[in-house]
Parts: C-alpha cells; sequence; structure tokens
C-alpha cells in the first residue's frame, strides 16, 4: 500500500497508456536505463523544487518601531508588508513544477511503465532490507571472531594449549556459526546485485566517516588496524613506518582509542553512544625530534608556592628594600612589577614545595594508557634506550622514573607503545634505531591507498550524506577529472616516496635533452587529507564556482612554495593527467603556475599524445580502471543533478 502511495504521488493519476508506444517492457535495456535515468532527474529536480519553494515561502516578520523616549518595540506586520507567494521567484518555481509534472505524467502513457515503477520500489526495498541483513550479519561475525579468540587466549593461559572439554564444544559452536555467516556474506559478492549492494554500502560507510570526521575504513588501512589490533591486545608494542601523509599518525590515535575502549576508557557511554565515547577519549601523544629531552618524555619537578603565603612574605620583605629597587628602575630605564618580583623571591622563604609535572610517557604509565610516540626515530639514543627499558617491562613490574625523584609505576595491561617512524633519506635527523630494540617491536609499513580507494575516498568528500548522490550544483562535466585526480594523486604520492622514478618531459622544450629525464619530488605530497579536505572540501563548499583545475592549482600546486622545482614538475604531472588542457600561459600565471613556459607547455602537450608516452606510463592501466569505476556510478550519483545544470 505504501509503495502504490509513493507510485501515485510520483506520477499522479493514472494515464490512459498509448497503444501505440511499444511496452516498456518489450524495449532495448539500453533504452530502457535510459528511460530510468531521465525519470529519476525528474522526480529528483521535482523534489528539489517543492524543497527549495518551501524554503524560500515568505515568512511573517515583525516590524521594529521606536516610541518616545527611544524604547525599541517589535510589532505584528501589516497585511501590505506581506509578498505575495505567486509573484517573482515563487511564481517562477510554481511554473517550472507545472512543467515537470506534467513531463513526468508522459511516462505513465507508456505501456507498463508504472507497473514495472511499483516493481522497481519493491526491489529498492529488498536492496535496503538486505543491506541492513549485511550489516547485522558483519556484527555478528565480529562476535564470533572476538568470543572465538576470546575461548583461545583463556585455553593458552590456562593449558598452554588448545582448548578442552566444554572449551572445546563451545569452540566448534562458534567455529561453525562463523563460516555460516562467511558464507552468507560471500553471497552477497556472487551475483551482480551483490556488487552493486556492496558498492553503495562501502561508499555510505565511507561518507559517513568523513562527515565524523573519522578514520577513513578504506581496505590498506582496516589491514594494518587489524594487523596492529591483533598485536596491541597481546601487549605487543607496534611501529608504524611509513612516508608524510600516509596517516600513519591518525591511525596511531585510532589505535589508541580503541585499545582504552577495550580496556573500560570509555565507561558506561560506550554502551550508549560508542562514537561519543570514542571522540571524548584523550590520549597521549608525543612527537619526537632531535631536540627533544627525556625530561619532555618523561616529566619534571618543579617549586610552586604555598598558596599565596609565600607570595605575601616575599612582598613584606621586599617594601623594606623599596628604595633601592627604586633607583635601579631608574638607572637602567624599565619598571619592575613587585608582584612577580616577590613570587619569584617567594623560592627563597619556607611556603614552597615541589610538585611533578609528569610528561606523555609519565602519565601513561601512571594512567594505564596506550602511549603514541610520533617520528620515534627522531629522537636521540639515549631516549631510545630509556624506551627499550620500558619496552621490554612486563605486566605488574615496576618502572622506576628517575626524573620525578625515582618515582615508581606499575605497568598495566593496557599500557602499550605506539611508535611511528618516517621511511626514507629525505627526512632530516633520522636516527639509527638499535637492532635489538627494534627486533622487540612489532613494524608494518603504512603505504598510501591504491588509486581505486583514493577514487571512494573523493567520492565521499563530493555526495550527499542522505541520497548518496552528488550536490544539485555539481558541474557533471567535471565528474571524469575525479578518476584522473585519484591516479595523479598515486603518482605524486609513489615519486614522493621513491618507489616510481619520476619523468620530466621539459627539458625537450628547450632541446637540453632527447628524452624524458629522472626527476624527485622533494616535499610536494598529495595526501588522502589534502585531497579530501583542501581539495575536493574547499571545491564543494564554495558550491562549485572554480573549476576543478582551478581547485588544484590554487589550493595545492602553487602552495609549494618552499620547492619551486616540485611546483615545476608537479604542475607538468597534472598536465599530462589532463588538467589545465587550454589554459593560456595568462592563465597559468593568474594562479600561481609560473615556473614552466609557453614552449615547454605546447611541447609537453605533444608529447602525451605520442604512443611512446602511453607505453611508458606506468599509471596508464590505473587510469583506465578508474575512468570506468567512474562511468559505473556516474548515472546513478548523478541523479537530478544534470537537467538542473543545463
Amino acid at each position: 500500500m505504501l509503495i502504490h502511495s509513493y507510485v501515485q504521488e510520483a506520477l499522479g493519476q493514472e494515464q490512459e497508456p498509448d497503444l501505440g508506444q511499444t511496452p516498456f517492457t518489450e524495449r532495448e535495456e539500453n533504452e530502457q536505463l535510459d528511460l530510468w535515468y531521465n525519470f529519476f532527474d525528474l522526480v529528483a529536480e521535482r523534489r528539489l523544487l517543492v524543497k527549495e519553494r518551501k524554503e524560500e515561502a515568505p515568512k511573517q516578520s515583525k516590524r521594529v518601531v521606536r516610541l518616545p523616549g527611544g524604547q525599541f518595540l517589535a510589532v505584528p506586520p501589516q497585511e501590505s508588508d506581506q509578498v505575495n507567494d505567486e509573484t517573482g521567484l515563487a511564481a517562477k518555481k510554481s511554473e517550472q513544477l507545472a512543467g515537470i509534472k506534467e513531463r513526468i505524467s508522459e511516462y505513465d502513457k507508456i505501456p507498463g511503465f508504472r507497473e514495472a515503477y511499483e516493481s522497481r520500489l519493491h526491489r529498492t526495498i529488498l536492496y535496503t532490507r538486505a543491506l541492513k541483513k549485511r550489516e547485522k550479519l558483519e556484527q555478528e561475525e565480529a562476535v564470533y571472531e572476538a568470543d572465538r579468540k576470546q575461548v583461545l587466549e583463556q585455553s593458552d593461559s590456562r593449558r598452554g594449549g588448545e582448548p578442552l572439554g566444554r572449551d572445546r564444544i563451545h569452540m566448534d559452536e562458534v567455529t561453525e556459526r562463523l563460516a555460516e555467516v562467511k558464507k552468507t556474506l560471500a553471497e552477497f559478492d556472487s551475483y551482480e546485485l551483490g556488487f552493486n549492494l556492496n558498492r553503495f554500502a562501502t561508499l555510505h560507510k565511507y561518507v559517513d566517516a568523513y562527515n565524523n570526521d573519522m578514520l577513513m575504513p578504506v581496505p590498506t588501512v582496516e589491514q594494518t588496524l587489524d594487523w596492529a589490533q591483533d598485536h596491541l591486545d597481546k601487549r605487543q608494542h607496534v611501529v608504524l613506518a611509513g612516508h608524510l601523509g600516509s596517516g600513519k599518525t591518525a591511525m596511531a590515535v585510532h589505535l589508541a582509542k580503541v585499545t582504552m575502549l577495550k580496556n573500560g576508557f570509555g565507561g558506561e557511554q560506550v554502551y550508549t553512544d560508542p562514537q561519543g565515547a570514542y571522540k571524548n577519549l584523550s590520549v597521549e601523544v608525543f612527537s619526537g625530534s632531535y631536540e627533544a629531552s627525556i625530561y619532555d618524555l618523561m616529566g619534571k619537578l618543579k617549586l610552586k608556592v604555598k598558596g599565596e603565603a609565600g607570595v605575601a612574605s616575599a612582598l613584606d620583605e621586599l617594601r623594606g628594600h623599596e628604595d633601592m629597587i627604586a633607583t635601579y628602575e631608574k638607572e637602567n630605564g624599565v619598571q619592575i612589577d613587585r608582584s612577580d618580583l616577590a613570587s619569584a623571591l617567594a623560592g627563597k622563604t619556607e611556603a614552597v614545595e615541589t610538585f611533578t609535572e609528569y610528561g606523555p610517557l609519565a602519565r601513561a604509565l601512571r594512567d594505564g594508557k596506550p602511549c603514541i610516540i610520533d617520528e620515534f626515530n627522531r629522537m636521540r639514543p639515549e631516549i631510545l634506550a630509556r624506551l627499550n627499558i620500558i619496552a621490554l617491562a612486563q605486566v605488574g613490574s615496576k618502572v622506576r622514573i628517575q626524573e620525578n625523584g625515582d618515582e615508581e609505576f606499575e605497568i598495566k595491561p593496557s599500557f602499550v607503545l605506539i611508535l611511528t617512524a618516517n621511511l626514507g633519506e629525505k627526512y632530516e635527523n633520522l636516527q639509527a634505531v638499535d637492532a635489538a630494540f627494534a627486533g622487540r617491536l612489532a613494524n608494518r609499513e603504512v603505504d598510501y591507498p591504491q588509486v581505486d580507494e583514493t577514487y571512494d575516498l573523493l567520492l565521499s568528500a563530493l555526495i550527499n550524506r542522505d541520497r548518496l548522490r552528488l550536490p544539485s550544483s555539481f558541474p557533471t562535466e567535471e565528474f571524469p577529472k575525479i578518476a584522473s585526480l585519484a591516479v595523479t594523486a598515486r603518482e605524486v604520492q609513489e615519486i614522493f616516496a621513491g618507489k616510481t622514478v619520476g619523468r620530466s618531459f621539459a627539458g625537450l622544450a628547450s632541446q637540453q635533452s632527447v628524452s624524458a629525464q629522472p626527476q624527485i619530488l622533494k616535499g610536494g605530497v598529495l595526501s588522502p587529507r589534502d585531497l579530501m579536505r583542501r581539495i575536493i572540501g574547499n571545491w564543494r563548499e564554495e558550491g562549485f564556482k572554480r573549476s576543478l583545475d582551478e581547485v588544484v592549482a590554487d589550493e595545492y600546486i602553487s602552495s609549494q612554495i618552499y620547492h619551486t622545482g616540485d611546483r615545476k614538475f608537479l604542475t607538468e604531472i597534472f598536465l599530462r593527467r589532463g588538467f589545465f588542457a587550454d589554459w593560456s600561459p595568462e592563465k597559468f600565471q593568474k594562479h600561481g603556475l609560473i615556473d614552466l613556459s609557453q614552449q615547454e607547455i605546447d611541447t609537453l602537450r605533444s608529447e602525451i599524445v605520442q604512443q611512446q608516452f602511453s607505453d611508458q606510463d606506468q599509471f596508464a592501466d590505473a587510469w583506465q580502471k578508474a575512468k570506468a569505476s567512474g562511468q559505473a556510478l556516474e548515472r546513478d550519483l548523478s541523479i537530478g543533478v544534470r537537467k538542473r545544470n543545463k
């Protein structure tokens, strides 16, 4: 009944079918698809117009008058203040709505269209239920995995081997049920509906994470997190090593928070509002550097005045030396605050006491929290040696903090070290890590997301949260560029990380070389966060007023002022991927891309159409796959967009 009402609302009163037209179900599949998408465009456009008309409906606003004496008073408006709803923009929207309704009614004249639409809505409800079932199954899978893991851990601690007796029976039941759940989940991938279902379920998950400012759960990230969490649960300290912008620090913070939640730090809120509990957690983070001291990490003893007594006593003492202080001020042209001086002198009285100002690592030991040490391989060897001692300590043992008056802390089960490290020789002040210390840590390299993952991340920053569609103002002619941006980002990341040799063709313009020359990037890496926030996020927030090319130039390339060689090479890389195709030298200059000459630009544009360039392009396959992925999604994501742009 609900579906029937929805169909009635969308198509209006049932029309007499035009028997001269080919029935809907007898048409070619491509023709049916075109009809569907055009129909959905009209329905979406009508929905937006109705919403806009409601938002723009005139509201009675009060008039403000001034009374004798200066008091202002708000009074109801007069009838003449009201705006006629059928004038101006509102009348135009009403006219547009009438035209759309008339065009929608034409679809009802196609024999069988109404019935096909009702059937499609039934399938949509089934899809929605299937998605909910899938989510429930994934939750079940996580529960059974945790249950199975717990049984194994208990067996190891009690017997040092496989579960026996009741534990064995329980283990078999859990394993059997887990296999059933995994099999059911696999069925979602076994037919075309499953692919679409998974694709949109994945995008929905990413959009939700992006809008809640959470870690983006792409497969490479989830694999790293699963690996790290497995080690942390066994109380093994971990190292996430990677290049600038790979997300290692964000992963470390996430792992610390999850470990805290698993050890009871979220309180009751974790059951009622897990996301709120997660966000409210405060983690201990220390930024490693060569200048950092052990006191920065562990803490130090300080003096403080006991209340106001010490300051008052010092002030009394100062009054006896006022003439001397005044003479000093006059001779040196300074003015001394007596209260500040009294506070400084208070340490000479008996009204002072020592207190400990704990550093991040000492606080983590005290509270039984994980401690994140960012870029730990930039710290001096003597500090790493102290970390080694703490890493060796077993649960229940005590470690002594020399910097805090030899205070002792007991190692708690929830205390672990989560370290991050930079890779490569381009980072300054990297220190060699002792082999024995490194051998006690679980180490993993963190890579940048793959091209298909980056593509989905870009989409998640673009599409609406409620309907998984592009904003109505999105310029659809720019959609293919999203795939190009994902591939370009990966190329830039690999060149920066030294995993791919960069090739510059700019030298061909001046005949300084006859082939592409090797080129590196010193600092212009394009991180996933830069892509989502600085480029796509800014673009969407401004309502797509600039082209994507302009946003890339303004927000990213032109900002590389510390490495002008990077700026020139980045301009070349983006140009080779289809960006700045019709830009004149003046436009390059306008957007801060001042490094390429017209001759170099012309040379690059001629090179990228050569077969030799395509043959040597290491990212050609990834580019084609990204574009194909985009084409499969574009029509669904663009419903309600294209016709509005026209």
